[in-house]
């Protein structure tokens, strides 16, 4: 079977074989579509799924957080496109045994979600199927000049991170193995399994700078996206230091308790954190980390790109090795809801 990866390549061969597309308009390849919006502006747009059994458990989840989950995953593809969300749709297929109120409740969760990102769900599809998936379409908008894509890295950038890793991964264990505690460390690890939150500030953040950034989301763990990143830009290399990775407190604890490296088995290799992942200049950095401070927010650098060919390598004090490309994959992780 072919890798997600694989079957992404194969639809874009597919789908960029017909008429010549307009003008500022940009398709598979990155955290969203891209096309021309009024003065100047930019519209992007992304759509996600999310399948019962493959990406969430019913009895994990509450159809209010299910909601608000769903529109998060789509709202961090567009705060790693730079962009203000503005318009939402929802799909929704839905068991026979699952009560109204419920569903209400779900649409309730995305919502909210739109709410607090000043976006307006306008519509969207209701169905029924054997197993609950909901499907999000998120439209937003910013300045022509100021897309943000992951293809934009270069030879010598810094790779820059904008918030801890590997907490949803632990609390994806904790979850599978039915041992969290209802407080504490476990259940923070656990909401961010269940709760995330697109970093919608950061992304506005780095549009306002008038610099060209490489930025995506890291939605499928550090160790796969960073090479999406690398590939995109040109096959580029990379080198990343494993200690500078920035975790949770709790993850720490979490870890240490199975003999497990926060960094290594955690930050590295797990998903769906959706902090965004960037790579800006050398000499732009100072003045990332100022715009980042001014907003009582931390910006971390954690590795550099490399020359295209010269490999994925991760560091630690004086020691080198070669990064495998990991993490997750629809269609060949197993293990997962």
């Amino acid at each position: 079977m072919l890798s997600e990866a694989e079957l992404i390549a194969r639809l874009r061969a597919t789908f960029d074989g017909g008429p010549a597309k307009p003008a500022g308009t940009e398709g598979i390849g990155d955290d969203a579509a891209v096309f021309p919006g009024p003065d100047g502006s930019s519209y992007v747009l992304t759509t996600d799924f999310l399948v019962e059994g493959v990406d969430f458990r019913r009895d994990w989840i509450s159809p209010r957080e299910l909601g608000r989950r769903a529109i998060e995953v789509s709202l961090s593809d567009i705060a790693a496109m730079g962009a203000r969300p503005r318009f939402a749709f929802l799909s929704a297929a839905f068991p026979p045994d699952f009560p109204d109120e419920q569903r209400l409740k779900l649409f309730e969760g995305v919502q909210e979600g739109a709410r607090e990102a000043n976006a307006w769900v306008l519509g969207g599809d209701l169905s029924r199927a054997g197993e609950l998936s909901i499907g999000t379409t998120l439209v937003g908008e910013v300045a022509r000049d100021r897309v943000r894509r992951r293809g934009d890295a270069k030879a010598g950038d810094a790779i820059f991170v904008t918030g801890p890793l590997g907490s949803a991964k632990a609390g994806l264990e904790l979850l599978v193995a039915g041992a969290h505690e209802k407080g504490g460390d476990d259940a923070r690890l656990v909401e961010a399994q269940l709760a995330p939150r697109a970093d919608l500030e950061a992304g506005l953040i780095l549009a306002s700078l008038g610099r060209g950034f490489a930025l995506m989301d890291v939605s499928d763990g550090l160790a796969a996206d960073l090479p999406k990143m690398a590939r995109a830009s040109g096959d580029l290399g990379f080198e990343v230091d494993i200690e500078r990775l920035p975790v949770a407190p709790e993850l720490i604890r979490h870890a240490r308790e199975r003999k497990l490296d926060a960094r290594a088995d955690y930050a590295w290799i797990g998903g769906e954190d959706f902090a965004l992942l960037g790579a800006c200049r050398p000499e732009d950095e100072a003045a990332l980390t100022e715009a980042f401070a001014k907003q009582a927010r931390r910006l971390v650098f954690v590795g550099r790109f490399t020359e295209p060919g010269s490999g994925y390598r991760l560091k630690r004090g004086d020691q080198k090795w070669e990064a495998a490309s990991c993490g997750f994959d629809h269609f060949v992780s197993r293990g997962s809801p």
